[in-house]
Formats: C-alpha cells, sequence, structure tokens
C-alpha cells in the first residue's frame, strides 16, 4: 500500500476525531483510497507490542473483532460492540472459511453448514434458485485476467506480447463459463464503470491467425511454444482449460500448474515472488480507480505479474488524474487516458468481468452488496 500513500508528507492530529494529511502534491483520490482497505484503522497499541502478529491477528476498529484463526482454514469473528455503527451490526458471530467445491455450494446451503456463499458459478444460478436459495447478482468491479509475465522469456520479446493480444476468444469464455453473465472487456474495469475507455476494446479483436503469423515472425513455428499457466483451482470454473485450448488454436502448447488451495500460497508465488510465467487471475476493484490501476499496472502492482515494470507515460498520466478533482470535467478523460497508458504498456490480457453472484439461506436478509466488497451493516439472519 506504500504507493498508495507517497504523496503524504505528514500528518497532524487536531483533536479527538480528527487529523489532517499534509501532501506534497495535490491528490484528489486520497478520500477514495482512505475509503478502503488503506483506511482501515489498526491498533497502535497492538502494532508497537508485535507488529509481525498484526498481519495474522488483526486488531482494529472495524464491525467485527478476531476470536479464532487457522491459516489456509478459517477464521472466526465476533460483534465488536466499539465500532462506530455497532448499531447497525446485526450479527454476533462471523465464521468465513475457504470456498468448498463449487459442485458442493449448493448441498451445503441446503444442510445449513453454511448460510452464505460468494461467487456462486454463474452456470449454477438456476439451480440454486430451483432449490429455494436466495441468488444475488449485483454489480462489481470484478475484471478476469491471463496475467504475463515480461521478465521471462519467451514474454520479454514484444512480438510474442502483441501475438498473445490476439489470441484469446473472449466471448467463448463469457458464454462457457459465466452462462453470458459476464462481458468482455480488454481492461481492468468493467463497462458501465466510469473509468472504462471504449476505445480500447476495439484494439484487439480475436484473430488467431494473426496471432499465429506473430508468432511465426518472432521465430516460433506452430508447436514449438510451450507456456505454462498458473491456476487457482478455488476460483477457475474451467477456464484455464478452454485458454488452453484456444492457445493451441496458434499452435502454443499450454501446461496448467495448480497452486495449493489458500489465499497466502497464491499471494506468495504469485504477487510477492511472481514467478509464474503466466498466472489465471483478476481484480475485484478497488474505491479509487487510479488506485485500482496502480495495483494492476504500477511498479508496487500486487497484480503486475511484470512488475517493477511501468512505463513513465502511465506514471506520468497517473500522477496527472491525482492532480485533478473529482468534480472537473477533464477528471474523467485523464482518467481513461491513465487505462489507456496503462492496457497499452502492460502485456497482461484482460477477458471479462463477472457481476457478484452472492447465494444465500432464505434467513439471511438484506445483503448488502456493494462494487467492490460485501458489507455486513444492516445483514440480518432471521
Amino acid at each position: 500500500m506504500k504507493s498508495d500513500l507517497e504523496g503524504i508528507e505528514s500528518i497532524s492530529v487536531d483533536g479527538p476525531t480528527n487529523v489532517t494529511f499534509h501532501l506534497k502534491e495535490p491528490d484528489y483520490q486520497l478520500p477514495y483510497v482512505m475509503a478502503g482497505r488503506v483506511g482501515a484503522i489498526a491498533s497502535p497499541t497492538a502494532a508497537a507490542a508485535d507488529a509481525a502478529k498484526l498481519a495474522l491477528w488483526p486488531v482494529g476498529a472495524g464491525p467485527f473483532r478476531i476470536v479464532k484463526f487457522v491459516p489456509e482454514s478459517y477464521a472466526h469473528f465476533e460483534k465488536n460492540p466499539g465500532y462506530w455503527d455497532a448499531a447497525n451490526i446485526h450479527i454476533d458471530r462471523l465464521e468465513l472459511s475457504n470456498l468448498p467445491e463449487s459442485s458442493t455450494v449448493i448441498a451445503a446451503l441446503q444442510s445449513g453448514s453454511i448460510d452464505v456463499a460468494f461467487r456462486l458459478p454463474a452456470r449454477k444460478v438456476k439451480e440454486a434458485e430451483s432449490a429455494g436459495l436466495t441468488v444475488a447478482v449485483a454489480p462489481s468491479l470484478n475484471a478476469t485476467d491471463l496475467s504475463i509475465n515480461s521478465n521471462t522469456p519467451p514474454f520479454d520479446n514484444p512480438q510474442v506480447v502483441e501475438a498473445f493480444r490476439y489470441a484469446f476468444d473472449r466471448q467463448e469464455l463469457v458464454n462457457t463459463v459465466t452462462a453470458g453473465l459476464a462481458t468482455v472487456t480488454h481492461q481492468p474495469f468493467p463497462r458501465d464503470y466510469f473509468a472504462f475507455a471504449p476505445d480500447i476494446e476495439t484494439r484487439w479483436s480475436y484473430d488467431p491467425a494473426r496471432a499465429a503469423a506473430l508468432l511465426r515472425e518472432a521465430g516460433y513455428e506452430a508447436g514449438s511454444l510451450s507456456v505454462e499457466i498458473a491456476v487457482n483451482p478455488l476460483t477457475n470454473e474451467g477456464a484455464p482449460e478452454i485458454l488452453q485450448a484456444q492457445l493451441g488454436r496458434i499452435g502454443v502448447k499450454a501446461k496448467l500448474r495448480v497452486i495449493p488451495p489458500g489465499s497466502s500460497s497464491w499471494q506468495s508465488e504469485v504477487y510477492i515472488a511472481k514467478r509464474p510465467q503466466l498466472a489465471f487471475d483478476g481484480t475485484i476493484g478497488r474505491e479509487s480507480p487510479v488506485q485500482n490501476l496502480l495495483a494492476c499496472f504500477g511498479p508496487a502492482g500486487i497484480m503486475n505479474l511484470s512488475g517493477p515494470s511501468a512505463s513513465n507515460g502511465f506514471l506520468r498520466a497517473i500522477d496527472n488524474v491525482r492532480r485533478t478533482p473529482i468534480d472537473d470535467p477533464a477528471y474523467r478523460s485523464r482518467l481513461q487516458d491513465a487505462v489507456r497508458a496503462g492496457v497499452e504498456q502492460s502485456p497482461t490480457n484482460y477477458l471479462f468481468s463477472i457481476p457478484w453472484i452472492v447465494v444465500a439461506r432464505s434467513r439471511v436478509k438484506n445483503l448488502n452488496i456493494l462494487p467492490t466488497q460485501i458489507r455486513w451493516e444492516g445483514v440480518r439472519v432471521a
């Protein structure tokens, strides 16, 4: 999160509930940034006692406090009576666990072993509704991608990167993997979001013949190039196999390598070490569009598999957006300029954007689904 806060020179405390951020230069994105995960308030006492433990056992000012945690398995929470909006939290205990196999989600809900499941496979929506479950399909900032590491061969060759721009039939993925619920995208934003740059969508259409020709020009005849795609088994829903087949159509052999389940495994291998050649991944968005662009394309971006690579043009475009008030008539066009610069500099291929699909037992009321996250204010369990 350092890049999100690099414009802050100092912070002064002006009262029990007032602080002032003193900036090195104007940054009109900061309110958006502080409204998300960056603005989460951690306990200074806990941090001073054991900063390393705080990463695994958070102590903060949120609606719940952790009471039990087993890495890669589950985390249990209880209501935090000190939360500023505690009167609007109607859940006394919240238990989070790794997503079960998609084939067992509906059965788990019917049996009562879980109350809510996120990211129900789109092709199971009708089955869930027929089972009497509540299915909410809500707008999201999700964007699925095939991340490409330009620090590894053959993607250090721009011609290979360009060939992959034309290699993927996004509409096939939308139809097959998402049952038509998703929309095609070539950028980390969905079509109905104000940062979406329409002209990016017309830059690279599906053209396997052109992709194969570019590979030949780069020295790779059909069948001579082999790549490996890192896959998270909890979120793929068959898409990597389709990408594997589509690469086969342009003469590329693709092997799938499954990263063991668990968020820290994926983070360590993909986001921190950036080891994979290719990774089937995606973004769920951020409150600040600039923050999301930096996460996807910035030098320290967690989802920039080619990091620390980032073009000067992209960074200048980001700075230009930060200096622009969000009510300025030029704000949207400058933001779209930054989107174009990010997409053009990055070898990663964005594929489709799918809405939130949340399924719950009928006793769960008032699901609070925002485009970037799930909130628990107002949610009740009858």
